[in-house]
């Protein structure tokens, strides 16, 4: 290469390498962050606890003494305290300021006013744990401990009116379901409830509960043996309408009937054999939706309903 040509050449090569590259004037270059500098991520705040996640207190768990039980929960307590033939030993609250239970007790007769013992205030942890170590009742900040109700004998329910509506459980053993049975039964007026002294619930507090003052309005009456309980019922001139999925006979065709037991099983298993022998009928509740079957507490509140004699159940 010429020399000329040479420096030239040189030449451009130093003007490229001066030039600065082209930016736009829009573009705001920021200096790199240094530690200090850098904003701080916000602090994650735990979420708050539960009632139901919080610890148990440490103040010594409630225990009904002898033979009796707490029943918990602001309508069970409520019917409880207003039955004169309900025995209260203890009044425990949860927390001190109770206008409502204060109030509730001055509307009371004098006589059981005078029954009753004074509240006492525990640790709402200690109520929590009326239902057992492992769940939380929902106390609503009150129970009650009580002596369990005398359970009358089936010849005085038998005898005891003209007209009679009675539900009869076979081995049904949930408590929850038993309870919300009696509340259906308080609410369409039927006479007592019926099951036997083995393979059922006794009265407790999740039974009161879910029955939501029931227990001290529908009697409970036990059976040694259900078979001959039946057979008492029909020589005392009850009809006895099972439930069952193929059953025949409409409910509603029952309605007029004026001494009515209406008999149900144990969910999955049903009605036993002597049982379902022993009854008149066989219901079944027509169901034109996809479900199979119903709870037996829906079934016993449908059944009811159905079989209300005409005009009491609108």
């Amino acid at each position: 290469m010429q020399p000329e040509k040479l420096a030239q050449t040189m030449r451009l090569v130093r003007i490229k390498k001066k030039q600065p590259e082209c930016q736009s004037p829009n573009i705001k270059h920021r200096k790199p962050l240094m530690p200090q500098n850098r904003p701080q991520k916000p602090a994650l705040r735990k979420p708050a606890r539960r009632p139901q996640d919080r610890p148990h207190s440490s103040g010594p768990p409630l225990k009904a003494a002898g033979n009796r039980l707490f029943i918990w929960g602001w309508h069970a307590v409520n019917a409880a305290l207003a039955n004169p033939n309900r025995q209260i030993t203890r009044i425990v609250i949860g927390r001190a300021d109770r206008p409502q239970l204060a109030e509730f007790l001055s509307s009371l007769p004098s006589e059981r006013q005078a029954a009753l013992p004074a509240p006492q205030k525990v640790d709402a942890g200690q109520l929590d744990r009326l239902a057992g170590p492992d769940s939380k009742a929902v106390h609503q900040q009150i129970a009650l401990e009580v002596a369990p109700l005398d359970s009358p004998d089936l010849s005085e329910v038998l005898f005891g009116a003209e007209n009679l509506r009675l539900l009869v459980l076979d081995q049904v053993t949930d408590p929850r379901n038993i309870g919300a049975i009696m509340r259906s039964a308080a609410a369409f007026r039927a006479d007592a409830l019926v099951m036997t002294a083995r393979h059922a619930p006794e009265e407790s507090g999740l039974l009161a509960k879910a029955a939501a003052g029931a227990l001290e309005s529908v009697p409970i009456v036990r059976v040694v043996n259900l078979a001959r309980a039946l057979d008492q019922m029909k020589e005392a001139g009850v009809l006895l309408a099972g439930l069952e999925a193929g059953g025949t006979t409409r409910l509603d065709t029952l309605a007029g009937t004026a001494r009515l037991g209406l008999v149900l099983g144990a969910e999955g298993s049903g009605m036993r054999r002597l049982t379902r022998e022993a009854c008149d009928h066989l219901a079944a509740i027509a169901m034109p939706g996809q479900a199979e079957s119903l709870n037996v507490s829906v079934a016993a509140g449908i059944a009811l309903f159905a079989t209300c004699p005409d005009g009491s159940a609108g």
